[in-house]
């Protein structure tokens, strides 16, 4: 089966490698402060939580000594928001591929950290970006289920089954981009490629900001025109709650000239309970296929462990007990030198063992493909076709 896999994916935080370089670690990097320690409490673990990302952090070469970093400066009464805004700063000491102070890490967004209380916005500089996450990874959203577009409708009045009527060429009109599969909107029969056709939402008219309102408030009633059956359908009024979505947003089979082409559109890699049932109903569907399009446009990343399930989805027997991907770390740690994993006992099923990060043998050999786009360019080496597309 050839693969065509849609879109650059951004599944964990593992990057390139690059050549190692071994910082200077500050001087006594243990955790324990001396007996005549003046230091708070908070301003410790400021101090403790630099040094640890001195060695583990991935990309720690960047990272400025403490004399410049000053990570006491960080410490706060409120120990949490201290840490987190300490841990924002660090990651954005590094300046490689041309990304300026942007933040370089991951972190795992679930509907509990955003609703009823949730802290993940101590996490984030802008709070008002909280609200515009439309996805999370525990299979869980609250929210309408839907973006919009716009498009200048002559781009559609091409004779096809999609072509929209028209008055004004020049006009633009407002379509459906997506709709998460078990959403209210979804529910409600919105899907994409719907125009909306409300008088009050004209674009051309009343521009973005009626829009903004629709998408930002707690029900729509919505009248769409579906360019399929070239039919104007009033919608059942849809009202935002929390729902538990299907993070597959389409799949199909299709033949051309003969060849059938299984098509899957996945939204996000949510946790296994959430996402492991869905690929397998949808790749029951793809027997006989010979090729498959993974289409990843809309999807933000995840859980690494539900990527390597559908690596194995996709992958012929051929490359069974063959390598998937690699994981690199930091020179430091791959030196023994990250001292401080001494100090950080490891936990299997909620089980304390009998040996720390330390003694994990972190290296990996210098023919180890590349995990620089992701996980899936692996597969290339079992002569599978990718195409990335931005």
């Amino acid at each position: 089966m050839r693969i065509l896999i849609v879109a650059i994916i951004a599944i964990s935080f593992i990057s390139c490698k690059k050549d190692p370089v071994t910082p200077k670690p500050d001087p006594d990097p243990t955790p324990n402060p001396p007996v005549n320690d003046t230091r708070s409490y908070q301003q410790r673990l400021s101090d403790s939580l630099f040094k640890l990302a001195q060695q583990v952090y991935y990309w720690n070469t960047q990272i400025p000594d403490s004399a410049s970093f000053k990570p006491l400066g960080y410490a706060n009464s409120d120990t949490l928001n201290g840490l987190n805004a300490e841990l924002l700063a660090i990651t954005r000491t590094n300046t490689f591929e041309g990304t300026g102070t942007s933040a370089k890490y991951s972190y795992l967004v679930k509907t509990s950290d955003l609703y009823d209380g949730g802290s993940i916005a101590n996490a984030i500089t802008d709070q008002g970006k909280v609200g515009e996450m439309k996805m999370t990874l525990d299979g869980k959203e609250n929210d309408l289920g839907f973006t919009l577009g716009i498009v200048p409708v002559y781009y559609s009045a091409v004779n096809t089954v999609d072509s929209i009527p028209y008055i004004k060429r020049d006009s633009s009109v407002v379509y459906v981009r997506k709709v998460t599969n078990g959403s209210p909107a979804y529910k409600a029969g919105l899907r994409r490629g719907d125009v909306v056709a409300n008088a009050e939402l004209d674009y051309g008219k009343y521009g973005a900001t009626p829009l903004n309102n629709l998408l930002n408030g707690s029900s729509a009633k919505l009248i769409v025109y579906k360019t399929k059956t070239k039919t104007r359908d009033t919608l059942a009024t849809f009202t935002k709650a929390v729902y538990t979505f299907n993070p597959v947003l389409k799949d199909t089979v299709v033949t051309v000239a003969g060849k059938k082409i299984a098509y899957m559109a996945y939204e996000s890699f949510t946790t296994g309970t959430n996402s492991q049932p869905a690929l397998d109903a949808s790749f029951s569907k793809f027997s006989g296929a010979t090729d498959i399009v993974v289409d990843l446009r809309h999807n933000g990343g995840g859980y690494v462990d539900v990527a390597k399930y559908l690596i194995n989805l996709l992958a012929p027997q051929s490359a069974q007990g063959k390598m998937a991907f690699a994981e690199y770390y930091t020179a430091t740690m791959v030196n023994k030198q990250a001292t401080l994993l001494k100090t950080q006992p490891v936990y299997l099923n909620n089980v304390r063992q009998n040996y720390s990060y330390y003694d994990i043998d972190y290296s990996v050999s210098e023919n180890t493909t590349n995990v620089n786009k992701g996980k899936f360019q692996q597969l290339q080496q079992y002569s599978y076709h990718l195409l990335y597309s931005k």
